[in-house]
């Protein structure tokens, strides 16, 4: 199970876990070839530090069987264009792929607007981009405008 997405967050600059993680499953995800899994709860308890586990930044692995044992593990089957979507503090892992399947995923995060990055000063902070709502939109498609 890998940690959480607040860990690598927080070690970029943001100081709170007001992001969120959109799965997006583009072939049949099943347990076969190693669907999403979650500990369900998990993200109320807040955030694990990381650090360098082998190759890849993760958690400490005792600690991680520590709290392994403590949840439930949710299993999420999908099929393709289902969208799971997840708090940064959810524990998280896909299994290994043991089919002759593609398990291909496309993976969004967004952070709230009140929630800048810090300690990052090459960073540049963009501001949101206007949106308009649907009715707007829906009169300018009718009226023929597209600007």
């Amino acid at each position: 199970m890998a940690p959480e997405d607040y860990g690598h967050w927080y070690d970029q600059g943001f100081v709170f876990p007001h992001l969120m993680s959109a799965f997006a499953a583009l072939d049949p995800a099943t347990r076969e070839n190693g669907c999403l899994q979650v500990l369900r709860g998990w993200h109320l308890l807040g955030r694990l530090s990381h650090g360098k586990v082998g190759e890849q930044t993760g958690a400490d692995e005792d600690r991680m069987a520590l709290v392994e044992s403590q949840f439930d593990r949710v299993y999420f089957e999908m099929a393709p264009g289902d969208v799971l979507f997840f708090h940064c503090n959810l524990l998280h892992a896909a299994g290994p792929n043991e089919s002759d399947q593609h398990r291909r995923a496309f993976i969004m995060c967004y952070n709230a607007l009140a929630n800048p990055q810090g300690g990052n000063p090459g960073r540049i902070m963009l501001p949101p981009c206007p949106v308009s709502d649907d009715d707007t939109i829906l009169r300018q498609e009718l009226s023929g405008k597209t600007s």
